[in-house]
């Protein structure tokens, strides 16, 4: 799943769990709402075995991004998740689909 958390993350966590499946969930640090708004809803997934990783913070086109403003996306949502769950995400989805040069950061 990419994007969130949301409107929807507390019914998809309860579908998950009811069916027994494990997810990946690519998350924002504020794009329709803020990470730490959802911080329950977080750690529900981690604890439930899903896996959570950064999806930047802002939805931002990474591409159209300078080096230091691809960085900040990332390391914000890595500092929140930090704070949420005492883990830094192992993986990083672009938003869009959009792949770029990793190098750049």
């Amino acid at each position: 799943f990419d994007d969130g958390p949301g409107e929807l993350s507390k019914d998809i966590n309860n579908l998950l769990k009811i069916n027994k499946a494990k997810a990946s969930f690519f998350i924002n640090g504020n794009n329709e709402v803020c990470i730490f708004d959802h911080a329950n809803e977080l750690i529900s997934r981690f604890y439930d075995g899903h896996l959570i990783g950064n999806h930047g913070w802002s939805h931002a086109h990474m591409k159209n991004l300078d080096k230091n403003d691809m960085h900040n996306q990332l390391a914000r949502v890595e500092d929140a998740m930090i704070k949420i769950l005492g883990v830094k995400p192992l993986y990083f989805r672009p938003p869009y689909g959009k792949s770029f040069d990793f190098s750049d950061i």
